[in-house]
């Protein structure tokens, strides 16, 4: 027998590799890759699968083929006729499989293709309900400015399970209410990586060049990054796309940030990353001080397949799908906002600490703070997000506070909220003109009618200013009250603090604009 595994995200790479070695050992497999997720990338580590007889061969399919057509018919005659003649070119003839298994997250120009030939095969799920998530609203939503594609998938309902040509093979744990039962089957990849012999694990985590004695602390901190809200944050919010070259450096800054604000002083730092993120020695070495980080393509089913006494006393999690896939533990520290805006924990950290010196710091503080709102971005750093990371900057940085507070402030990120908020209501303001909106007419304007103190963040490099991924450019968060005495007891504010991994310094104190 012969089987073919084609599948989008590197994620799915586990998947297909437990299946193959725990339940088709005897059989030929093949495999087909999206090529628009950059598989080209990971050509010499997939080389190695093949040496080893896993897979005999690897084929591509062109998964952007349709997407851009103004018409059902159009994309799926692109769709057909393209993938046909790159199947036909490479030699890859699909009539020999005696099984097919695909995923393809959230793209499916596989799928319809399959719907368009009538080939049965099977979706398979290497996350609880990642199918469900991928609802005909969702395509709708996703897929809004590509008509033709956002017409196939809903026609071929090969993205939502409805479907006729498609079995579904489910984590044991995902939500079945969804299917026909009698269409249904499970796998374990994370319990059939674990039955392997210890031979085969070894020989796998050799291919994967996992280093063992860097697992060995048992207080390593494993974080979990995703790549693509980074990357749409830099495309779509000229503030951000301004500050950096970029859109991996603003992802290297993000890690660092991660790593200086949100790392207990007593953790070993181990980078786990999205499958997109290559983070070698030398990238390492250049914006991590040389932490340890993961292969890209071993994900979260491989490292509690292969290593399962693997056990970070401490996790920082982000917006990840797999997340969940993890036991959490009151140890651990979610900073989704991080993975959005690390520009701002400058801003947010030198808030807290202006309103730990006016006595007024808490434990739900995070809900002094107002959100950004969609100046110019993919999305609004709502508060959800925002609040987590408020939270666990406390976590780490702020030992001991109150259960509430008596005074009356908020944090207001914005300029819009600023201006129009009667600020007569509270007893201080802090404005952290995320944006830097405030212009100086509208300073001056405001500084007429309160009391407005500026707080001035500077930088100040502590390496080779080549090698550092922030800008220095000073930055600045205004305090404002309708009392006098908040304002005084700010006179003699002032802090350093020391981020190692950004390799600067900054310092806050008050200051004229």
């Amino acid at each position: 027998m012969s089987v073919l595994y084609t599948f989008y995200h590197g994620a799915a790479f586990a998947w297909v590799l437990a299946h193959k070695l725990g339940e088709k050992t005897d059989e030929i497999a093949d495999l087909l890759l999206a090529d628009g997720w950059d598989w080209s990338r990971y050509t010499s580590f997939l080389k190695k699968f093949k040496e080893k007889g896993i897979f005999q061969n690897i084929y591509v399919y062109d998964n952007s083929l349709g997407r851009y057509e103004d018409s059902l018919k159009n994309t799926e005659d692109v769709i057909l006729e393209g993938i046909d003649t790159g199947l036909r070119e490479q030699g890859c003839d699909l009539s020999k499989y005696d099984c097919i298994y695909s995923n393809t997250d959230g793209e499916d120009t596989i799928g319809i293709y399959f719907s368009l030939k009538k080939i049965n095969y099977y979706w398979f799920e290497f996350a609880k309900n990642g199918l469900n998530q991928r609802n005909e609203d969702w395509v709708k939503s996703e897929y809004a400015h590509n008509i033709g594609y956002r017409d196939a998938l809903l026609k071929h309902k090969t993205m939502f399970g409805g479907n006729s040509y498609q079995k579904f093979i489910l984590n044991p744990d995902s939500d079945k209410s969804h299917y026909e039962l009698s269409r249904v089957s499970y796998f374990d990849a994370v319990r059939a990586l674990r039955l392997l012999n210890n031979d085969m694990k070894n020989m796998l985590l050799e291919m994967f060049d996992i280093d063992n004695k860097a697992l060995t602390n048992d207080i390593a901190c494993l974080y979990l990054q995703s790549n693509w809200l980074p990357s749409q944050v830099y495309k779509n919010c000229p503030y951000i796309r301004n500050r950096y070259n970029h859109h991996w450096l603003y992802m290297y800054h993000s890690i660092q940030t991660m790593l200086d604000y949100y790392c207990a002083k007593d953790i070993v730092p181990i980078l786990k990353t999205h499958p997109t993120v290559l983070i070698d020695k030398n990238v390492s070495e250049q914006y991590f001080g040389g932490v340890y980080a993961f292969p890209a393509l071993f994900s979260v089913i491989l490292t509690q397949g292969l290593l399962p006494d693997f056990n970070p006393l401490c996790k920082v999690l982000l917006s990840s799908t797999a997340n969940d896939m993890y036991d959490e533990s009151e140890n651990d520290i979610h900073c989704p906002g991080v993975w959005l805006y690390s520009d701002f924990t400058n801003k947010y950290y030198v808030s807290l600490l202006v309103i730990n010196h006016l006595n007024a710091l808490y434990k739900d503080v995070g809900e002094k703070f107002g959100s950004i709102g969609e100046s110019g971005m993919i999305m609004a750093y709502n508060n959800e997000l925002l609040y987590q990371d408020i939270k666990s900057l406390l976590k780490i940085n702020f030992n001991d506070v109150s259960d509430m507070t008596n005074k009356r402030y908020k944090v207001i990120q914005n300029r819009d909220e600023l201006l129009k908020d009667n600020l007569m209501d509270y007893d201080f303001i802090i404005y952290t003109d995320i944006m830097e909106e405030l212009s100086t007419a509208e300073y001056f304007r405001l500084a007429q009618n309160i009391n407005i103190m500026p707080i001035h963040i500077m930088k100040v490099a502590n390496k080779d200013i080549k090698s550092i991924i922030e800008p220095l450019s000073d930055e600045y968060i205004y305090l404002i009250s309708k009392y006098n005495w908040y304002i005084d007891k700010l006179h003699d504010f002032s802090i350093e603090k020391i981020l190692p991994t950004t390799g600067i310094s900054i310092y806050a104190c008050c200051a004229d604009v």
